[in-house]
């Protein structure tokens, strides 16, 4: 909706487009003009007063008015070269008679603005890296279907330590592995963010179900997921699931995931019939009326696997550890392990 408002806004002319970044990604106490002389445009804005509530909550709007890198972000000052009709676009933030940052774009080697950004934390009072109140106020902020209150963050110089705040045994109830699976996603979310607004950060370090991951900050994308550097074996392995077993497997195809879920023939259709995971990835055979969490993929094959009715009503099964060759029979469904 507010990408379709800014096309909107762009198409009426410069200053309804000027406006409508301004709405959109200042913070209260700002405010902005600006100037178009011939092919460039300059835009000015006057920045609030530094408040309490940590870097993070200053830099984002600053990132996300020049035009961010992160998921989902929309355009910003950066995409009025695009949409305007002109050649460049400066942007001069200011506190006072203090430039705070500054960006002239576009810039070669830069995809966004926020990466042509520059910024004078001196001036600004604030510091290119997280402090504790960032990493608090970010875990708090989580999406509440996803917050679980045991993930907690800290702050090792240039470097970001993420885990659980208290250790726990590998999860086995359903309750533990729908929670630590949450982790793992509350945990991406953290990283992608701190990686967006503080690019400062060297390196990530995740300690989460028994695995230890160090994350390079270049790693970081807006669609990252740590799950995908776990350590896995080559190739993927298959597994099948059916209701009708006088119903032949599909041949298996190329995947960019370690694990691959087949319904039947593994067609789509309406409904969900394949799902490709990697460990502690949940997928969803809606075809299936089933869930399926990946929670190890071993060196030789073996899957350990929470299986877990779509409908609520139904009883969810306790982990099972499946090897080549295996095969269950669960609330009228077949589950086959098919190798590699």
């Amino acid at each position: 909706m507010q990408e379709q408002r800014a096309l909107q806004a762009e198409r009426a002319g410069l200053p309804q487009a000027v406006e409508e970044l301004a709405s959109r990604t200042l913070p209260d106490g700002a405010s902005m003009h600006f100037e178009h002389d011939g092919s460039v445009l300059s835009l000015f804005v006057a920045w609030p007063e530094h408040g309490s509530g940590g870097n993070h909550r200053e830099l984002a709007p600053l990132r996300a008015l020049a035009g961010d890198v992160g998921r989902m972000q929309p355009g910003g000052a950066d995409r009025l070269v695009e949409r305007v009709n002109v050649d460049r676009v400066y942007l001069e933030v200011h506190r006072d008679d203090q430039i705070l940052a500054s960006m002239d774009w576009p810039q070669a080697g830069a995809e966004r603005g926020a990466q042509a950004l520059k910024i004078d934390y001196d001036a600004a009072g604030l510091s290119p890296l997280p402090d504790q109140m960032d990493l608090d106020g970010l875990l708090h902020s989580l999406p509440p279907h996803i917050r679980t209150g045991e993930l907690c963050g800290r702050t090792l110089g240039d470097r970001i330590w993420i885990g659980r705040c208290l250790e726990s045994p590998s999860p086995v109830t359903a309750a533990e592995v729908r929670s630590t699976e949450r982790d793992w996603n509350g945990a991406n979310i953290l990283i992608r963010e701190l990686g967006r607004v503080f690019p400062a950060i060297s390196e990530f370090r995740l300690e989460l179900a028994g695995h230890e991951l160090d994350v390079p900050q270049a790693a970081v994308t807006a669609w990252f997921d740590a799950r995908e550097r776990l350590p896995v074996p080559d190739g993927t392995v298959h597994l099948w699931v059916s209701d009708d077993l006088d119903r032949h497997p599909p041949e298996p195809e190329p995947v960019a995931a370690p694990v691959e879920i087949l319904w039947r023939d593994g067609q789509w259709g309406p409904r969900r019939n394949r799902v490709a995971l990697w460990p502690w990835q949940v997928g969803e055979l809606s075809a299936a009326g089933l869930r399926i969490y990946l929670l190890e993929l071993s060196p030789e094959g073996s899957v350990r696997l929470f299986l877990e009715p779509v409908d609520a009503g139904s009883v969810a099964l306790a982990p099972v550890t499946l090897m080549p060759g295996d095969a269950i029979d669960w609330e009228g469904i077949h589950l086959r392990h098919r190798g590699w």
